[in-house]
């Protein structure tokens, strides 16, 4: 999987053109990719495109532009050697190219418009050779191999022309293709279907029929011809890859395919996509006996309603998996061979969180090549060349519950990048970048394979030669010591990670061209290399198991068609340890596998102890005897074409022998999954008995569970169960990797930052990968609990209590309760119970029953949660998304909604128990109008209780919650109840107060009420406001003012609550209760200013009760209670402050400051704080207002003005008021405010 990253640049051409008005009109790579060739009407143009685009130079087309003649095509050979430029009169021109890049004198790494003169390439690219084709104009060229190329021409013909012998050799029609041996299965039913009066049956000739387009596949060495009667020929050819030779004769297949006007062949999978003129796609996959058969219709991406236009082109990458589709007018798409969309600049309009914002300066697309990890496109006016660059995922196969980081990276030819959480929206992208080892990067370029380990600390890369390590504990890379090892061998497959100690690869010696197998230390430290074991042939997978007690099994499929399996011994005292490790590899089976596996598209295996029944972490399974005859892996191919899971049974093999029969070997094999499969992961952290794999297929996201059946007898067999995830995947979003550090399923999609200008002829855009989690293991979750389901027969009914839990505690062992934990850690675990919750309930509502019992498997869930704190937030928030009626099914198995409120504000879970006020008032209202009325008055009494515990918590989103839905009760009551009547239903408040450690209230709060003030918002988001659509702001003054004046306990919270946040600086906190109880400002000041000024000064002045110092015991000085202040102002606004001052780095920045107050502040006195402070919108502004709010409180006035850093006010409030002084002196105490030194320095100076 590859996606966008870095910046996408757009270089402009028409300034290096040397005809004016002269345009580019192809582009591709030369197939050793050390650099591109770039097409207009006249010229040649050759460039570099690892990094950034540099023109080498230019050659002349002979003749081009004398006879009003101009290029149309040009064709690379396999080899890079030469090329062919087709011109519009027919003309096919034959190049030799001989350019090395790395000794051409212009070469630097920026981009320079005519940086050699014209035609300095000449010497290096001559022409050869000249081919006129009587005025036949080309429409494509096509290559054929190593010995010819095919030139589609506008007639409907299709040239064989050679590379070497440079003529015309032959031409293919439709009657050629109707005549001869030609035999094509299906043609007569191709024709009864479309009653095509040209095609015939019975081998009739095919007259006025036009091949509209060819493809070849050098691989497979299939042909694919598309014909204007709407058929598709796919063939094989006599000639094999070399059509020069005479008499070619094809067998194949003939489909239907009316519409289609453009196909390309994946190699790899192997597949044929066909395009329509409307820019639709269907992907067919190509059967041995070349039938083909739906692969995906259409892309799995959000698309515009508007019409796409025209494919141009459609070019694979080298591997097989990404598909780059070129649109005349509407871009590019990038796809997943499995038909995900990766990348789209066409798309006009989505939502934003469905990711695939439209690419920034593609708006259509004339021709594209991919080179590594870039993509060139050239845009249809021929004015620029537009430069992608795209990084390939590298994850881990396995999730162990050792990770220490997200198993998870992309890599592209300069640079790593590893997942984190994004400061501005709290996403996830990959944006961490590690720039590559300057050396290795540029003497091994291209880096082709990487490997990261399961628990995510170090990732091992290859490139040309050698390999080197990047330690994320120590973010450091780590090469190997000797550099002559390093140049003697090649990996040539992809390596992988032993028990995260140790990485193999699969390499090639340059010197001999040997193939070997060799295991490094992840310490490459003198002595790294482990292991060194020959082979007879070229690796093509590799792959290894191991279990809890570190065993290991290393398995590796060659090009021969054989499977290697070596025991991996580790013979180190310590065999967890990092250094001294002792390996040695003994091979222990050698299985010839049928055709069907050549070059599989994935290879794993299972540890037979992952497999085996009760497994437990602290006792895993142990051999016993000859470990050499123990059990023996099971080894899982995802085969190319079907892309099924196919399992092979090493044990049941013959050892060491191959029994052939019809020249194909004998081997146990299993078929797990079918068809479609795409990606598979091992989760080793599931608490299953058996192994458990994670699969995205065509069907979405299933859990594969893995074990043995052992009850037909003495041998066992492998047992398949399939659990969905979901109904189906997001059609947006691919698969990255499973991270069990996160704790689900990484997906991916691709975002275009903004744009910006670096260069003055070069146009960047920055593109990232952002990471969206997709949770899957509600569905583990689910199946441990059906399985202990089966044997909790002995749990009673009824309410699951505390006898209940003990009850059932047998049923969760370590392996449950670790894993639980684990989900806990990365905060997984909330959002897979309720969707777990969500998910039984509606079974049982729907009446839908699987073999287990849903009722059960609740209660048994409900029983684990209440272990932990998360277990009233996922039983409240499950039934916030159930209708009323299914409630009960869920309040039946806690016992009662007041019982779970009880329980919340025990927990302090506020939210949660304000949540269930709604429940508690259907619950109570079954008794008709009586009990309606009784009822609203215990909502109220419960939402009262909610309201004391959210006021005294500070909790201000719930109070302004809260209270509109309290007023809509109070409102329903004073209907038929009188306030006397309602007070008597607070009768225990003094209780209540009690137990809080609240004192009664000696103030009168009722004089404060100010219900006629409307109160000034503060600016969004520090301000709150109520839900006024169904309560007006009247009816909820009405309430303010009967609970505050009232024994319902309000007030001495308020009172408590009101000193606290003078005292700690909570302005904001304090200015929004006031606000929400509509108290006055003024008055609570006037009440409570000189308790927070004097902490030995009571409440005396304003009635009789204890000393403040009663309830407050450790009451600051008063210089400490200005330092608080001053403290508690920079936290609640999350404000930073930095050790020193860092105005003169933040100067270019100034532009963007408002505020009349800033002019006259020296700029170079600002800390980081100020920083933060004005370049956030309104928060200027709320400071500002809280001063004038606090204004008779001189000391929040002062703190506020030098936190604005107003030097004016400062300066004018130390003059009028001395005593403050000393209250700025003693604020330079704390060092968290030494970055103020300077600006309390400048005010103090000039005050005297």
């Amino acid at each position: 999987m590859r996606f966008p990253s870095g910046s996408l640049a757009a270089y402009p051409l028409e300034t290096y053109m040397v005809v004016p008005g002269e345009r580019a009109l192809e582009v591709s790579v030369c197939p050793t990719g050390s650099y591109a060739a770039l097409l207009s009407g006249g010229h040649l143009h050759f460039l570099t495109c690892n990094t950034d685009v540099v023109v080498i130079g230019s050659v002349s087309i002979c003749n081009a532009m004398g006879d009003k003649d101009y290029a149309t095509h040009f064709l690379w050979h396999p080899l890079g050697e030469q090329l062919v430029v087709s011109t519009y009169h027919g003309r096919l021109l034959y190049f030799n190219v001989a350019i090395d890049v790395h000794r051409e004198r212009c070469l630097t790494q920026v981009y320079r418009v005519n940086s050699l003169p014209i035609g300095c390439a000449a010497s290096c690219v001559p022409l050869t050779n000249e081919v006129h084709l009587e005025g036949d104009a080309v429409v494509s060229l096509v290559s054929a191999g190593h010995h010819c190329f095919f030139a589609c021409t506008a007639t409907g013909l299709v040239r064989v022309l050679g590379w070497f012998k440079k003529n015309l050799l032959h031409t293919y029609d439709a009657n050629f293709l109707s005549g001869g041996l030609h035999t094509f299965s299906g043609l007569d039913a191709a024709c009864r279907e479309h009653t095509s009066k040209d095609l015939c049956a019975g081998g009739t000739p095919i007259t006025s029929i036009a091949i509209l387009d060819i493809c070849y596949s050098c691989q497979l060495e299939l042909t694919g011809l598309l014909l204007s009667s709407g058929q598709f020929l796919l063939a094989n050819s006599s000639a094999g890859d070399d059509f020069s030779c005479d008499n070619v004769v094809f067998n194949g297949v003939c489909v239907a395919s009316v519409g289609t006007s453009r196909v390309c062949i994946n190699p790899r999978h192997p597949l044929a996509v066909l395009a329509t003129p409307t820019g639709e796609l269907e992907c067919k996959r190509i059967s041995d006996d070349l039938s083909l058969t739906a692969f995906w219709i259409d892309v799995k991406c959000v698309t515009s309603d508007e019409y796409r236009g025209s494919i141009r082109c459609m070019v694979w990458t080298d591997d097989g998996e990404m598909l780059c589709v070129g649109y005349n007018q509407s871009g590019i798409m990038v796809l997943h061979y499995s038909g995900i969309c990766v990348y789209s600049s066409h798309v006009a309009e989505y939502p934003r969180q469905h990711g695939l914002r439209p690419a920034i300066g593609i708006e259509g697309c004339a021709s594209l090549s991919w080179c590594g990890n870039q993509l060139l496109i050239v845009d249809p006016p021929g004015l620029a060349l537009t430069v992608l660059g795209f990084s390939k995922v590298v994850s881990s196969p396995c999730a162990e519950a050792t990770a220490m980081f997200t198993p998870a990276c992309t890599l592209d030819g300069s640079k790593l990048r590893f997942i984190e959480q994004q400061h501005t929206d709290g996403s996830l992208a990959f944006s961490d970048t590690v720039p590559l080892n300057p050396r290795y990067a540029v003497e091994n370029n291209p880096i082709t394979y990487g490997a990261i380990s399961s628990d995510g600390s170090v990732v091992a890369l290859a490139g040309r030669n050698g390999f080197l390590l990047f330690d994320r504990l120590a973010r450091r890379w780590r090469t190997m010591r000797d550099r002559k090892e390093e140049r003697e061998f090649t990996c040539v497959a992809q390596p992988v990670w032993v028990k995260d100690l140790m990485v193999v690869f699969p390499v090639r010696l340059e010197r001999t061209h040997e193939y070997e197998l060799r295991i490094y230390n992840r310490v490459l430290s003198k002595g790294a290399m482990l292991v060194r074991m020959p082979l007879q042939n070229k690796p093509l997978r590799l792959s290894e198991c191991h279990d809890e007690d570190g065993d290991v099994f290393v398995h590796l499929f060659d090009d021969s068609g054989t499977l290697l399996v070596w025991r991996c011994v580790l013979s180190s005292t310590y065999p967890h340890a990092k250094h001294n490790l002792e390996v040695s590899l003994k091979l222990v089976k050698r299985v010839p596998l049928p055709r069907m596996f050549r070059n599989p598209v994935n290879m794993m295996a299972i540890h037979p102890a992952r497999l085996s029944a009760y497994r437990t972490t602290s006792s895993p399974c142990k051999f016993r005897g000859n470990r050499d005859e123990a059990l023996l892996p099971y080894v899982l191919f995802v085969v190319s074409g079907s892309n099924a899971l196919i399992a092979l049974d090493l044990n049941a093999v013959m050892n060491r022998v191959s029994v052939r029969v019809a020249s194909e070997p004998l081997v146990p094999l299993t078929t797990i999954f079918p068809s479609g499969l795409f990606h598979l992961w091992v989760d080793y952290t599931a608490p299953l008995d058996g192994a458990v794999l994670l699969a995205v297929s065509d069907r979405g996201v299933s859990i594969l569970h893995l074990s043995l059946d052992t009850s037909g007898g003495v041998t066992s067999s492998l047992c398949v169960n399939e659990y969905r995830v979901g109904d189906s995947t997001d059609p947006i979003l691919a698969p990255v990797g499973l991270s069990a550090y996160d704790g689900c399923l990484l997906t991916a999609f691709a975002d275009v930052d903004a744009s910006q200008e670096t260069l003055s002829s070069v146009s960047h855009f920055s593109v990232r990968t952002v990471v969206v989690p997709s949770m899957y293991n509600y569905r583990v979750l689910g199946e441990v609990i059906a399985l202990r389901s089966k044997i909790s027969s002995s749990i009673t009914k009824g309410p699951i209590g505390g006898a209940s839990v003990q009850s059932v505690s047998f049923l969760w062992d370590d392996r449950v309760l670790c894993w639980i934990e684990g989900m806990r850690r990365n905060s997984t675990l909330v959002c897979n119970a309720d969707y777990l919750l969500c998910t039984l309930i509606d079974r049982e509502a729907s009446s839908l029953s699987d073999s287990e019992d849903p009722c059960s498997m609740l209660r048994l869930t409900l029983s684990l949660l209440q272990r932990y704190p998360e277990y009233h937030r996922i039983v409240v928030n499950c039934l916030r998304k159930l209708e009323l009626p299914c409630c009960p099914v869920v309040v039946d198995n806690i016992g009662s909604t007041k019982k779970l409120f009880v329980s919340c504000l025990e927990e302090s879970r506020l939210e949660e128990a304000a949540h269930l006020l709604h429940l508690i008032m259907v619950d109570d209202g079954e008794g008709g109008k009586n009990g309606s009325l009784d009822a609203l008055r215990q909502t109220l009494v419960c939402a009262t209780r909610i309201l004391m515990l959210a006021v005294s918590c500070k909790k201000v989103q719930l109070i302004y919650t809260l209270l509109p839905f309290m007023a809509l009760i109070f409102k329903e009551l004073l209907v038929s109840d009188d306030e006397e009547r309602l007070r008597a239903l607070f009768s225990d408040a003094k209780g209540q107060c009690a137990l809080a450690g609240l004192r009664r209230s000696t103030a009168n709060l009722s004089l404060l009420l100010d219900t006629e003030q409307d109160f000034t918002t503060l600016s969004s988001p520090w301000s709150f406001s109520y839900d006024t659509s169904e309560v007006g702001m009247k009816e909820i003054r009405s309430l303010t003012t009967f609970l505050v004046s009232g024994d319902s306990g309000l007030s001495e919270t308020l009172e408590y609550v009101t000193t606290d946040c003078l005292r700690s600086g909570r302005l904001l906190t304090l200015y929004e209760i006031v606000r929400g109880f509509s108290l006055s400002p003024y008055g609570m000041m006037e009440l409570k200013l000189d308790e927070v000024r004097d902490p030995h000064c009571g409440v005396s002045s304003h009635g009789e009760g204890s000393s403040v110092r009663g309830h407050f015991p450790h009451l600051p000085t008063h210089g400490e209670l200005f330092l608080n202040l001053f403290t508690g102002i920079h936290e609640e606004f999350s404000l930073t402050r930095s050790p020193r001052c860092v105005g003169n780095e933040l100067r270019r920045h100034r532009s963007s400051v408002v505020g009349a107050e800033v002019a006259t502040t020296d700029f170079t006195l600002w800390t980081l704080a100020q920083s933060i402070l004005y370049s956030t919108p309104g928060l200027p502004e709320t400071l500002r207002h809280l001063r004038d709010h606090f204004a008779m409180w001189d000391e929040c006035v002062l703190a506020i003005n030098i936190i604005l850093m107003c030097f004016t006010d400062v300066v004018h409030q130390l003059r009028r008021h001395s005593e403050l002084v000393q209250a700025l002196q003693h604020l330079l105490v704390d060092e968290r405010n030494c970055g103020y030194k300077s600006f309390i320095r400048y005010c103090l100076e000039n005050v005297s």
